[in-house]
């Protein structure tokens, strides 16, 4: 998807995960490593920008677990900051709002 953030165009891909089957989302996110390698997002929206992937999980221990084995699995680190973290319950009331790996709240 392709935002517009106080006149700068931001390019996102966004997931939802339902349960807590860590091992699924991690191949997920692996897929969304390759996608982002080749710049495809960006080519999709015809952007000349680097895109995030916004994860949006209704279960915070997944959640959580995921954020922790994308700190330690070495295929994620150059890319753990293109990753961003909300659960189903936070966002009703801060779409704005999103995690990052090192558990700092960020703006998108």
């Amino acid at each position: 998807m392709k935002l517009r953030v106080d006149g700068e165009i931001k390019i996102y891909t966004f997931e939802i995960y339902n349960g807590k089957d860590t091992k699924r989302v991690m191949q997920q996110l692996q897929k969304h490593i390759l996608s982002l390698q080749e710049g495809l997002p960006s080519i999709a929206l015809d952007e000349k920008k680097g895109s995030k992937v916004l994860l949006l999980f209704d279960s915070i221990s997944c959640m959580r677990a995921v954020m922790a084995r994308i700190e330690s699995e070495s295929v994620f680190v150059n890319f753990k900051n293109l990753f961003l973290f909300n659960d189903t319950q936070i966002i009703n009331s801060d779409f704005d709002s999103w995690c990052s790996c090192e558990n700092q709240y960020v703006k998108l």
